[in-house]
């Protein structure tokens, strides 16, 4: 397999740029410094995460969890240009995931790739919006009738429960925790976030 950098910026303070590179067999983590602070053997992790979530300075960010035994590491798709200017496609992390998941399914065969959130955090957080959204829901019909049209406040009602269901449920589809079974899918997922 070729090898694959990436660089990145974590921060707005500018301390350096960190490097990650896909080898054959390991990802290796350097710091600003050029020093390499840590290598994970592809045969060590268990399972590797692909999310989209909330981000520094940005609604959402795309990012690569893998985890093993005892290694937990982070790859945010995400670099700090300036303080001001981030660049959430960065052209080199793509190609670092692909290489990756390749490397770790060749390593590691029973290794699982998900996509989404946590499953804990994800029913959490669907249990969270969904009395939020019945407390919604309730505020809504609780609010009073105008007097002058009802038509008009069933509607506005009506309008403001359907758009508040259609963001929950967006969430909840987009978020869900699901297996990636086939390059085909790893593929549609990469791609989605760089259209």
């Amino acid at each position: 397999m070729p090898e694959v950098e990436y660089r990145c910026r974590t921060s707005r303070a500018g301390r350096g740029e960190v490097l990650w590179r896909a080898l054959g067999d390991k990802l290796e983590f350097a710091g600003a410094d050029g020093a390499v602070h840590k290598a994970v053997p592809y045969k060590k992790i268990h399972r590797i995460r692909l999310a989209v979530v909330p981000g520094k300075g940005r609604a959402k960010r795309f990012l690569m969890e893998l985890n093993g035994a005892s290694t937990r590491r982070l790859v945010p798709g995400i670099t700090f240009e300036t303080s001001e200017r981030i660049d959430e496609t960065a052209s080199d992390f793509f190609p670092l995931v692909r290489q990756v998941v390749a490397g770790v399914k060749a390593a590691n065969p029973r290794a699982e790739v998900r996509e989404g959130e946590h499953p804990t955090l994800y029913w959490l957080m669907f249990a969270f919006n969904l009395l939020l959204f019945a407390g919604l829901t309730s505020l809504v019909f609780a609010l009073p009738v105008l007097p002058d049209n009802p038509e008009l406040s069933a509607i506005l009602k009506s309008v403001l429960i359907v758009f508040s269901a259609a963001v929950m449920l967006t969430w909840a589809i987009e978020s869900r925790p699901r297996t990636v079974r086939r390059w085909r899918d790893i593929d549609r997922l990469l791609s989605a976030r760089t259209d």
